[in-house]
């Protein structure tokens, strides 16, 4: 989740909060080896549940180019969610 969170331009350390207060129970620790050669711990949530953290952004803390994306993205699923 770090990689994505940073891209994205927001804060990892409120984001790890968020992620571990609405899905605890899903979120996950692996360890993986990086390009360096050393492991490193990352947080991990299913895929399943990536659309409801993304729904859950506030779009004015993403970086400028990703806002009308993260807008767009939200309004759909406010529609997706409707027509069910």
């Amino acid at each position: 989740m770090r990689p994505i969170v940073e891209n994205m331009g927001l804060l990892w350390a409120s984001q790890y909060v968020k992620l571990n207060e609405k899905f605890n129970s899903v979120v996950s620790i692996i360890e993986t080896t990086s390009s360096d050669g050393k492991n490193y711990e990352m947080t991990c949530l299913p895929l399943c549940k990536l659309p409801a953290w993304l729904y859950s952004i506030n779009p004015n803390k993403v970086k400028t180019e990703l806002r009308d994306k993260i807008t767009r993205y939200q309004n759909e699923c406010d529609d997706v969610l409707w027509d069910h």
